[in-house]
């Protein structure tokens, strides 16, 4: 009896499946690097690749807040399916700031559903993670 309710369960969940991802020119081994005093401007792509629904995602800078911002006036994006999103940022490095000095930089982005009242969810997320060294302003 558990292993019907778990298939059925299961079977419930997989018409819901969704699949995105996160692409940047920006990741762990691909540091953007960026001079003291420089303001630069970029975006990360995020895309729907699996299902026929829209996914609703929120970004959140984890760390690296003091020098990167998401530019967007709202930090939630809808992906149809089969689409791709632009997330617009902005790095501002100070210009005190100390030449080799590394910002380490976490976005997460969380799928948001509009749930209905009594009904149970689930969500997914996906992180990007990436570096911002500072170099010589010349």
């Amino acid at each position: 009896m558990k292993k019907a309710i778990l298939s059925l369960i299961v079977l419930l969940f997989l018409s819901q499946v969704s699949a995105f991802a996160v692409s940047s020119a920006y990741y762990r081994d691909n540091p953007l690097r960026l001079k003291q005093g420089e303001t630069f401007d970029f975006y990360m792509v995020l895309q729907n690749s699996a299902g026929s629904d829209t996914d609703t995602l929120k970004a959140n800078i984890l760390s690296g807040s003091e020098v990167l911002e998401i530019t967007d006036s709202s930090k939630i994006y809808s992906v149809p399916a089969g689409e791709k999103t632009k997330v617009n940022l902005r790095a501002n490095i100070p210009t005190d700031a100390k030449i080799g000095r590394v910002y380490p930089i976490s976005l997460e982005l969380i799928t948001v559903s509009e749930g209905k009242s009594g009904e149970f969810g689930f969500g997914s997320a996906i992180g990007q993670n990436f570096e911002i060294v500072v170099t010589r302003a010349d």
